[in-house]
């Protein structure tokens, strides 16, 4: 039969001490992050300059279009200086076997 094997006051000690730093660290993130009137929320988009004109008008209450922000989106000097990637249009090439769920044959594997 199996027993169960005490712990030793040493390894308890250790483990609370653990539990008890991770508590303190997880409530001042909490407290920082979504508490504290400065802090509220995620700190790092106030810092996200592109939409920063849209960000303040849908905080007054005012109702912007979709097709206002993708106008002012595009407008932006950050997403002209962007260059394309790749040709265009997309060739389609040649893909896999048009079952994959279905057995090799001998005659496909020695080809």
């Amino acid at each position: 039969m199996l027993r169960e094997q005490p712990i030793s006051r040493k390894k308890q000690s250790f483990l609370l001490g653990m539990l008890i730093i991770i508590l303190i660290i997880t409530g001042f993130l909490i407290y920082k992050f979504f508490i504290l009137e400065k802090g509220a929320g995620f700190p790092f988009l106030e810092k996200v300059p592109i939409f920063k004109e849209s960000r303040e008008e849908i905080i007054s209450g005012e109702f912007v279009p979709l097709s206002e922000l993708v106008k002012k989106l595009f407008e932006n000097e950050k997403f002209r200086v962007l260059k394309p990637h790749g040709q265009l249009p997309v060739e389609v090439e040649k893909v896999g076997r048009s079952n994959p769920f279905v057995p090799f044959a001998k005659e496909e594997i020695e080809e």
